[in-house]
C-alpha cells in the first residue's frame, strides 16, 4: 500500500572511483568496519520500517474508528427517527439523495421493513468488513441488520440481511454518501407472459430466483383465490429500483395501489441481501405479498382507499391462503372476543367502513376487525373475499348496510330477507354461538363438579312487530331436552319464588283499550291464579321470607297515574279458583329476616325505590334523584287496620334489616347530605355514615362532584356486612362495603352506568352478583352489559358479557339451590352456567330466541 524508499535506495554510486591502496591490516579493518556498518544500517532500516508501518496501521485503525463512529450515528438517527441528526451525517455532493435519506429516517424505513412483515432489531447490527481506498478519501462498509419475523407457523424467528454503505471524508468527519452507478451496473430484464422483471445487474443472482418465484405466485393467486378472475392478457411489470426513494413504499402502500400493474419496488441491495435460504424465503414472501396485492386490487377494480381497513383484512386473509403471511385468527380468538370485557357487534364494522387509512387501528381494533371478517367468511362460505372486495369498488358506491345485506343473498339464504339491523343482530347471535360452541375441548367432559339436579325455566319473547308472542320453556336436566310449556299473546314476566318448586308469572294484556293483568303461580303446567279479575295489578316478585305473602301494586283503570296507586299483599295461604285474598298495606314492604316484622315505604311511584325480590335488589331506575318517603314499622300484619291511620317512625328510603330488632334506612337532610341511619334495639335512629365519608374512599381519578346513595343491602348470610350502592353526577355506580364487626368502610368496585340493574348474593354469602353497564374507553364509545361476580373475601371482580340490548334488565341470573352454579342469560339462544370457585363456564343452547328471565326450578 505504501512505497517506502531510503536514502540509500535513492543514492547513485560512481564505478570509476579507484579505491586507495590497502595493506593487509587496513583491508581487514576496512572489511570489519564496512560489515559492521551494513549491519547497523540494516537493523536501523528494519526498525524504521516497522515503526513507520506501525504508525500507518494506527492511522488506518483511527480512520476505521472514525468511519464506524459516523456509521453508528447513522444507526442511532435511524433508530430514533431523528432527521436532524441524520442531516449532520450526510454527504452534500447529491442534495436530492440527502433529502431522501432524511425522509427515510423520519418514516422509519431506512432499515425498517414493515410492509415486508419484518421488524427491524437495531441491536442486531453487525459490521462485516471495511475497505478504505488507497487515497484515504472514501470507504465501503459491509454490515448486517437483524429482523424479527413471524413465520407461517406463527413462531418468531430472526434473520439477517446484508447491506453496503459508502462513506466519504468530509472536512470534520466521515459522511454517509450515495452508492455510485458503478456499484449497480447496467439494467437487466427477465420476461414472461405474466411477469416482466427489471433490475440492476448488481442484484442479478437474487433477481433470477425472484423471477421464477414471483411468476409462480401470480399464477397461484389467479388460479386459487376464488372469484379473483384475473385477466390472462395482463402482464405485471416489476422494476427493482436502485433509487433509495423507492424505500418509502415500505411505509406507505398507497404508492403501491397508485401504480396499477406497473410496480417500482426497492431493489434487494436496498431492502437487504439475504445471507442464507431462510433470509431469501422471507424476502421472497415480502416481494410476493406486494405483487399479489397489486394483482388483487386490479382484479377487483378496487382503488385506494375506500373502506380501507375492511379491504385490508380481506386481503390479509387472501395472503394467508397463499401462505405469504400467517392468518392467525383461530376459534380461541372468537371465544376471547365474546368472553372479554368489550362489547362485540358486527355493527362495529361501520366505523372501519368509513375509514380510508390504517393509521387509526390499534392492535385491539385490528384483532376485532380480523376476527369479525373471519367470522363473516366462515358464516357465508359462498361469499369469497374477492367478491366482498369487488363490492367495495368506487363504481359500486355502496353503503355498509347494503354491503352487509349482499353477504347472504346467494344460495337463497333466509337471512337475505331480513332488514339490515335485524340481520346484524342475527349475525351477532350466530357469531357468539360460533365462538362459544366451538371450543377445542369437550366442555361436558371437563365439568369440575356435578351439575345441579334442577331444571331451568325461561320466559322468551318471540314477538314480531307490535303483536306480543311469549312462551314459557323448561329445560329438563335429566334428559338435557327443552320443552315448551305455554305460549300466549300476553306480555309475560317471570319471577323466582321462595319455594323453588314453582315460579311466579305476570301476564299483561295490551290487546284492548282496557289494560289488565293476570298473576299466577306455575308448577309444571298447573297454574294457580292469584289475581285475574280484570284490574291492572303489577307484581315484581316481592315475597315475604316465608313465601306466604306477595306484594303488588294496584293501578287505576287504564294505568291512570294521576289516580292514587294502592299497595296490597296477596295471601297465598288463602286462595281459591278466583284468586287469593289481598290485604291493603301502606307501601312497599321490606321484611325482617323471619318475616314477622315489616317496614313499609309509602312511595308515590315504584321507580323511586329499589325492589327487594327473592333476596335480590331490582333497581328499576337508578338515574332518578332520591326522595324521602314516610316509613312505617309494623310488628305484625294483624296490627293493620284500614280504619286507623298509621304514624311513620321516620322519613327516608331503602330500609334494611340486620336482625329482628335492628334495622336502618337512608335519610336526607337536603342537598347531597344523605346519612345512613341505624336503629339499634328500639332506640332513636343514629347516623352511621354520610355520603362524604364514601366520596373520600374513591380514587381521585374518578371523583366527580357529590355522591348519591341509591340503596343499602346487607349480606343475607353475614348481616354485619352492609353493601352501599351510590352514584355520582355522571351516573356512574359505585359499591362500598361497611363491615360493622371490623368497624371499616371500603370502596369495592365501579359497575358503570347506574340505571336499571339487578343485584344479589350467592346462597353462602361469598359472592355479590350484579348486572352492570360499563362504557368502553375507545372511539366507538360502546356501553357493554355485564354480569359482574364479586368475590367478597378476596375482593376480586370478574365481568361476564351478556346481551341486555333488547329489553330492560329482568331476572337474568339465578343461583342453584346448592350455591355452586350461577345461571345467567348470555344472548339470544344462549344461557351460561358459571362455577365461580372453579373459574368454569358452560354454554347451554336453546331455540327460543330472546329470553330475558331465567330461574332454577326443582324437577
Amino acid at each position: 500500500m505504501f512505497d517506502w524508499q531510503t536514502e540509500e535506495e535513492e543514492a547513485v554510486w560512481d564505478d570509476d572511483l579507484v579505491p586507495p591502496p590497502e595493506t593487509a591490516v587496513s583491508r581487514r579493518r576496512s572489511w570489519l568496519f564496512g560489515g559492521f556498518l551494513v549491519v547497523l544500517v540494516s537493523i536501523a532500516g528494519v526498525l524504521l520500517y516497522r515503526q513507520v508501518q506501525k504508525q500507518a496501521d494506527v492511522a488506518v485503525e483511527n480512520l476505521e474508528a472514525d468511519i464506524i463512529s459516523t456509521h453508528n450515528l447513522v444507526q442511532t438517527a435511524a433508530e430514533m427517527r431523528d432527521a436532524d441528526l441524520m442531516r449532520a451525517m450526510l454527504s452534500g455532493r447529491n442534495m436530492a439523495w440527502a433529502e431522501i435519506q432524511q425522509q427515510l429516517v423520519g418514516e422509519g424505513v431506512l432499515w425498517g421493513r414493515p410492509l415486508l412483515n419484518m421488524q427491524w432489531q437495531p441491536t442486531g447490527h453487525e459490521l462485516i468488513d471495511t475497505i478504505i481506498d488507497p487515497a484515504l478519501e472514501s470507504a465501503e462498509l459491509t454490515y448486517s441488520q437483524a429482523y424479527e419475523i413471524l413465520n407461517l407457523n406463527e413462531v418468531t424467528e430472526t434473520i439477517s440481511l446484508q447491506y453496503t454503505a459508502v462513506y466519504r471524508r468530509g472536512s470534520q468527519r466521515w459522511l454517509y454518501a450515495p452508492l455510485e452507478d458503478e456499484f449497480w451496473g447496467e439494467w437487466e430484464t427477465l420476461d414472461s407472459d405474466r411477469l416482466m422483471l427489471i433490475f440492476p445487474k448488481r442484484d442479478q443472482e437474487i433477481a433470477n430466483r425472484l423471477f421464477v418465484d414471483l411468476a409462480d405466485i401470480i399464477e397461484q393467486a389467479c388460479d386459487e383465490l376464488a372469484d379473483l378472475n384475473c385477466d390472462e392478457s395482463d402482464q405485471i411489470v416489476v422494476r427493482l429500483e436502485k433509487d433509495p426513494a423507492s424505500l418509502s413504499l415500505l411505509n406507505n402502500d398507497k404508492l403501491l395501489y397508485q401504480s396499477g400493474l406497473r410496480l417500482e419496488l426497492p431493489a434487494p441491495s436496498l431492502v437487504g441481501v439475504p445471507l442464507d435460504d431462510a433470509g431469501y424465503d422471507v424476502l421472497q414472501r415480502g416481494y410476493a405479498g406486494l405483487v399479489v396485492t397489486a394483482v388483487i386490487a386490479d382484479a377487483v377494480d378496487w382503488e385506494c382507499c375506500e373502506h380501507r381497513p375492511i379491504f385490508q383484512a380481506l386481503l390479509d386473509y387472501q395472503l394467508g391462503q397463499l401462505k405469504l403471511q400467517p392468518w392467525s385468527i383461530t376459534v380461541d380468538d372468537h371465544i376471547a372476543m365474546w368472553e372479554g370485557e368489550q362489547l362485540v357487534s358486527l355493527d362495529g364494522l361501520l366505523a372501519y367502513w368509513e375509514q380510508a387509512t390504517l393509521e387509526e387501528l390499534a392492535p385491539p381494533d385490528d384483532l376485532f376487525l380480523q376476527t369479525a371478517v373471519d367470522f363473516l367468511l366462515q358464516q357465508f362460505p359462498h361469499q369469497s373475499p374477492a367478491a366482498m372486495q369487488r363490492l367495495m369498488a368506487p363504481n359500486e358506491n355502496i353503503s355498509f348496510l347494503r354491503w352487509m345485506l349482499n353477504l347472504p343473498r346467494l344460495n337463497n339464504d333466509p337471512q337475505s330477507r331480513l332488514s339490515p339491523s335485524i340481520l346484524i343482530n342475527s349475525l351477532d347471535q350466530d357469531w357468539r354461538l360460533f365462538a362459544l360452541l366451538q371450543k377445542d375441548i369437550d366442555a361436558a367432559a371437563s365439568v369440575p363438579i356435578p351439575l345441579p339436579k334442577q331444571d331451568i325455566q325461561l320466559v322468551c319473547d318471540q314477538s314480531l312487530g307490535d303483536d306480543p308472542d311469549f312462551l314459557l320453556a323448561r329445560y329438563i336436566s335429566e334428559s338435557s331436552t327443552w320443552v315448551t310449556e305455554r305460549q300466549n299473546q300476553a306480555f309475560t314476566l317471570m319471577y323466582p319464588t321462595v319455594d323453588e318448586d314453582v315460579i311466579l308469572l305476570l301476564q299483561l294484556d295490551f290487546s284492548s283499550d282496557h289494560l289488565e293483568s293476570v298473576i299466577e303461580l306455575w308448577e309444571g303446567g298447573a297454574p294457580q291464579l292469584i289475581s285475574g279479575d280484570g284490574r291492572y295489578v303489577i307484581t315484581l316478585g316481592q315475597f315475604d321470607p316465608t313465601g306466604q305473602y306477595l306484594a303488588a301494586f294496584v293501578f287505576a283503570e287504564n294505568l291512570d297515574l294521576s289516580a292514587p296507586m294502592r299497595y296490597v299483599l296477596f295471601d297465598l295461604d288463602d286462595c281459591d279458583a278466583s284468586g287469593c285474598a289481598e290485604i291493603e298495606v301502606p307501601g312497599i314492604p321490606t321484611w325482617s329476616p323471619s318475616g314477622e316484622r315489616v317496614i313499609f315505604m309509602e312511595a308515590d311511584f315504584i321507580s323511586t325505590a329499589p325492589i327487594l325480590a327473592d333476596g335480590r335488589v331490582w333497581m328499576v331506575d337508578g338515574n332518578q334523584s332520591k326522595s324521602i318517603f314516610p316509613l312505617y314499622l309494623i310488628d305484625n300484619l294483624d296490627e293493620l287496620d284500614a280504619n286507623e291511620p298509621l304514624t311513620p317512625f321516620a322519613e327516608g328510603y331503602s330500609a334494611f334489616w340486620l336482625d329482628e330488632s335492628e334495622y336502618g334506612f337512608v335519610q336526607s337532610f337536603g342537598g347531597f347530605r344523605q346519612p345512613v341511619m341505624l336503629v339499634m334495639g328500639g332506640e332513636e335512629p343514629e347516623i352511621m355514615l354520610e355520603t362524604d365519608d364514601l366520596l373520600e374512599l374513591l380514587p381521585e381519578s374518578v371523583r366527580l362532584g357529590h355522591l348519591l346513595i341509591q340503596y343499602v343491602r346487607p349480606n343475607p348470610t353475614i348481616p354485619t356486612q352492609l353493601f352501599i350502592v351510590a352514584s355520582d353526577i355522571d351516573g356512574q355506580g359505585y359499591i362500598f362495603l361497611v363491615d360493622m364487626e371490623k368497624d371499616t368502610v371500603e370502596y369495592r368496585f365501579n359497575f358503570g352506568q347506574l340505571s336499571e340493574h339487578l343485584l344479589g348474593f350467592s346462597p353462602d354469602g361469598r359472592f355479590l352478583v350484579t348486572t352492570s353497564a360499563i362504557r368502553e374507553n375507545n372511539d366507538l364509545d360502546f356501553i357493554s352489559d355485564f354480569i359482574t361476580i364479586h368475590d367478597i373475601d378476596q375482593n376480586e371482580t370478574v365481568n361476564t358479557l351478556f346481551d341486555a340490548s333488547d329489553d330492560n334488565i329482568n331476572f337474568v341470573f339465578d343461583w342453584s339451590a346448592d350455591g355452586n352454579w350461577l345461571l345467567t342469560i348470555l344472548d339470544d339462544g344462549l344461557l351460561q352456567l358459571i362455577a365461580p370457585d372453579y373459574n368454569y363456564r358452560q354454554v347451554i343452547e336453546h331455540e327460543f330466541g330472546d329470553c330475558q328471565m331465567v330461574s332454577w326450578v326443582n324437577p
